[in-house]
């Protein structure tokens, strides 16, 4: 061993000693991290170099690789495997996206890559050990071996007669030569180009008994081979959470661009090597089992005993016996990896062979690394089948499949298997040229399947005037008749026939229904938007210039029917008109319909409302379709369905006015006075409710005598105990009222909540067949007497709605009418109420006719009333002025299905005659 490196050894011996005589508190002992040595590849190329393998500038005493080689150059891929679960096996590349990104960091010169550049025998590389996952350093010691592929390398100079000549080789060549190596540039020594005595950590910081970095290529124990690379390296607890290039030239070996920072490691030493053989080129930890062969020590305060090291081999160092066979396990112990793995802490890795797959027509398939005992996965494609002809009328096409493969035993290349086939040609006929009464014709056969041709002869025809062409026809259109044309003989020139003329198409209607559409679209407001567009998109289409180039019949009537289509479908639609209003802002679909405004919408497009009281005083009551409040929501959703008028209700001050709202509790507005003082205030009747008793409004008359701000007082009932009706439930169903079981059937107050409930039971129908609800359970408000039956086979669902009762209200000529309905899935409500009116036909109760007079003459008028979206029993209270006709009605439901059709449905119809 080299006596400069002895030395070295035991200064860094001496070091780990001194801590015997010194306390010392751990911030993080040995064994709370895990030091992993790493080799990091580069190039070595001298400046004025025109490539990366280019070596012949090199080799003079000027050499200079500054900014060109090692952390500096390019990035050198190691791609590599492990074998025997100790050593690392592989080649080295440049890859193509690291170099050429390089080149424009670095502004090199270079050409740029256009496929991976791999290093080969002739080719010098660096390579730099670099200890991971670090923060500070103490010491380091290590033993690399590498393989006979490769050898140390740098510039040496030697003797040639009395000349002084340079050169760049191996240490073989130098010893050949008896030539001495150059400092700072290579061969046994470490090249300080990145190495961590001469940049990056201050030289204060290292021990200068080592100078502080002794770390060289030495001779192994064996057989005395130059290929043993030992690591020896001191310093004061060096920081290395962050080591960057000065002027920022590092380059990041995973991109190739500059600027690169090592983060928590360290690159400790840089040694120059020649690859001199084909085989490949392999690291591992020389005499692993000894402690020294890779050890760590972070800080001082960590110890710096053998004991109380972070080592590779298994630590028991005995400090009693100076021996490494003691009874316990140190912390640090085989805590060091060298590439990640630890031979002596986790089981050999299974050996691997590289799969090559080689195609016929040269594209490339990436490489398999296979373990032993494992078959390499077959490409899922192929060349594609060539075919070539023999030019006599055979050809041979050739596919391509891939071998049987194997278990991997050993590096393997799989050569792709070609299967050819040889068959007749398959000609097509194709007609170069027609033969005419003077001329041959050429005839061209063609294989359609490897393309060979060849010509022959077509003999020239007699003149039977088989070859005609018709001259002067033309079409004829709804402004010009057309002609047929005449037929001359091509060879002869001879007029064979005579054409004739052919009649002016029809066009009396066409413009009939043009100058139709063109009257409808005078008055756009008469219309929906949607249907008035599709008109003038029809005039568009078939203006008097488009139709008038028709040259068929069917055209034109085509023509005619879309511009009759378009005129028919225009549609009316519905208006929806907002009130206006001063004690608030409005919109109608966005628009401001604060000083009342309407829209013309088709049935079934969206409607939107939105309120908002004028004041923080005020309050907005709900939207009121005649006197009843459809909906309390300050933003309401539904859709057009018929002419409607709604009316914003607030109760608000308005300057010295203010308004009061009576309702009731179904939301009807009884009364909406406004008014300049609380005494102008006229408290209305109460309506009367069956099964309810009046029990006064919600403000007292004191307090509607004491009103400075708009209010909202609501009429206020209790219920009777007096009106009861029979709920029955059949086929041994159970009933729930107010949440406590009876018995069925059962007598149950007006308007109380009940429940009926079978197990399986898929839906419930009345006497009459109609399905009132879905689920094993229906719950509803007692209005009148029911008879509910479970139905225990799978039903369609689908909408319905029921008039449950209509009951004459005692002391008054009015019939309130009580009706329940049930949506079926995926279907919203946007409507539902009643129609009615006053000695109407039953054929009268429709949607359509509503604002229509009955036919009878004592008849009135068919009305609507909505009642609010989200109640599934809803009521009607009806009366005449005196008794003396009969009150009709049918409730309603209108639904919007998940494509947007609105679907109405309607009820049975329920009268009461006086």
């Amino acid at each position: 061993m080299n006596k400069t490196f002895k030395k070295a050894i035991a200064v860094i011996l001496s070091v780990l000693m001194v801590v015997l005589s010194v306390p010392f508190t751990a911030l993080a002992a040995p064994g709370d991290y895990e030091p992993n040595a790493k080799m990091y590849f580069g190039t070595f190329t001298e400046a004025s170099a025109t490539s990366f393998t280019d070596y012949s500038t090199s080799g003079t005493a000027a050499s200079d690789f500054g900014s060109y080689a090692s952390l500096y150059g390019v990035p050198v891929d190691y791609n590599y495997k492990v074998v025997g679960g100790n050593k690392t096996s592989g080649t080295l590349s440049i890859n193509k996206d690291k170099a050429n990104t390089y080149i424009d960091s670095a502004g090199l010169s270079y050409d740029k890559l256009s496929q991976d550049l791999q290093l080969g025998v002739g080719d010098y590389f660096t390579m730099t050990l670099s200890l991971e996952n670090i923060k500070k350093i103490k010491s380091f010691m290590s033993k690399i071996q590498f393989s006979d592929s490769i050898e140390p390398a740098g510039v040496y100079t030697y003797k040639a007669g009395r000349v002084n000549k340079y050169a760049l080789g191996t240490e073989n060549e130098r010893v050949a030569n008896k030539g001495t190596w150059v400092a700072d540039k290579g061969g046994t020594n470490y090249l300080p180009l990145y190495s961590m005595c001469t940049q990056g950590i201050a030289q204060g910081s290292f021990n200068p008994e080592l100078n502080p970095n002794d770390s060289k290529i030495t001779a192994n124990e064996e057989d005395g081979k130059y290929n043993i690379i030992e690591y020896s390296f001191a310093c004061d607890e060096c920081d290395t959470s962050a080591i960057s290039d000065p002027n920022g030239y590092f380059v990041d070996p995973a991109t190739g661009g500059a600027g690169y920072a090592f983060a928590d490691s360290a690159p400790l030493t840089t040694f120059v090597f020649k690859i001199v053989t084909d085989d490949p080129i392999e690291f591992n930890v020389y005499n692993p089992t000894d402690l020294k062969s890779l050890l760590y020590v972070a800080t001082t305060d960590d110890g710096t005993m053998l004991s109380q090291c972070n080592t590779y081999a298994k630590n028991v160092y005995n400090e009693n016996t100076n021996t490494n066979d003691g009874d316990v396990e140190h912390p640090g112990s085989r805590k060091m990896t060298f590439m990640g793995f630890n031979e002596f802490r986790e089981a050999p890795k299974p050996s691997t062979y590289t799969i090559k797959f080689v195609r016929a027509d040269g594209v490339d398939v990436p490489s398999q690394t296979v373990n032993a005992g494992e078959k390499p996965a077959v490409p899922d494609s192929n060349t594609a089948q060539t075919v070539k002809s023999d030019n006599a009328g055979h050809h041979t096409v050739t596919t391509y499949t891939w071998p049987t493969v194997e278990a991997a035993t050993a590096d393997r290349v799989y050569d792709e298997v070609p299967n050819p086939v040889k068959s007749d040609c398959h000609y097509t006929e194709t007609v170069e040229q027609q033969p005419t009464y003077t001329e041959p014709g050429l005839m061209r056969y063609t294989c359609d399947v490897c393309g060979h041709s060849y010509t022959a002869e077509i003999p020239v025809k007699d003149c039977k005037h088989a070859d005609t062409k018709v001259v002067n026809a033309s079409s004829a259109t709804i402004n010009n008749p057309g002609y047929t044309g005449d037929t001359v003989c091509n060879v002869c020139g001879k007029t064979i026939a005579t054409g004739i003329v052919i009649d002016q198409l029809k066009g009396d209607a066409y413009r009939a229904a043009l100058k139709a559409a063109q009257d409808a679209t005078a008055d756009p407001s008469k219309y929906t938007a949607e249907s008035y567009a599709k008109v003038t998109e029809a005039l568009a289409a078939y203006d008097e210039a488009t139709v008038g180039a028709y040259t068929s019949q069917e055209d034109v009537d085509a023509a005619t029917a879309a511009l009759k289509d378009a005129v028919a479908k225009l549609d009316a639609g519905v208006v929806v008109t907002v009130a206006s209003t001063k004690l608030g802002t409005t919109t109608l679909n966005g628009a401001d319909a604060t000083n009342g405004a309407n829209a013309r919408l088709a049935v079934g497009d969206d409607v939107v409302l939105t309120a908002k009281a004028n004041n923080e005083t005020g309050e907005f009551v709900g939207w009121k379709v005649g006197n009843k409040i459809v909906s309390d929501e300050a933003t309401f959703k539904t859709a057009a369905t018929a002419d409607i008028t709604y009316e914003p209700v607030f109760a608000e001050k308005a300057d010295t006015s203010f308004t009061v709202v009576f309702v009731d509790p179904y939301g009807n507005v009884i009364d909406t006075q406004t008014v300049d003082s609380a005494a102008n205030i006229t408290v209305p009747t109460e309506p009367v409710f069956p099964g309810y008793t009046f029990t006064g409004w919600s403000m007292t008359e004191e307090q509607i005598s004491k009103l400075t701000d708009g209010a909202t007082i609501y009429a206020q009932y209790k219920k009777d105990d007096v009106a009861k009706y029979t709920v029955t439930a059949n086929d041994g169903a159970t009933i729930t009222v107010n949440g406590a079981e009876v018995a069925s059937p059962a007598q149950v107050a007006y308007d109380t909540k009940v429940s009926v409930h079978k197990d399986g039971a898929e839906a419930w129908k009345l006497n009459d067949g109609t399905v009132v609800g879905y689920g094993d359970t229906y719950t509803f408000f007692c209005g009148s007497d029911i008879e509910l039956t479970p139905v225990m086979t799978a039903v369609q669902q689908k909408t319905t709605v029921k008039i449950l009762s209509a009951t004459p209200i005692e002391g008054t000529v009015k019939v309130s009418f009580l009706a329940t309905r049930n949506v079926a899935p995926g279907e919203t409500v946007v409507k539902q109420g009643f129609v009615y009116g006053k000695n109407l036909a039953d054929s009268e109760l429709t949607l359509d006719n509503v604002g229509n007079k009955g036919a009878d003459a004592n008849a009135g008028t068919v009305k609507i009333l909505y009642n609010k979206n989200s109640a599934e029993q809803i009521a009607l209270d009806y009366g005449l002025s005196k008794k003396d006709g009969k009150i009709s009605a049918v409730a309603f439901v209108i639904t919007k299905t998940a494509d947007g059709t609105l679907k109405p449905t309607m009820s049975n119809i329920e009268s009461y005659t006086y």
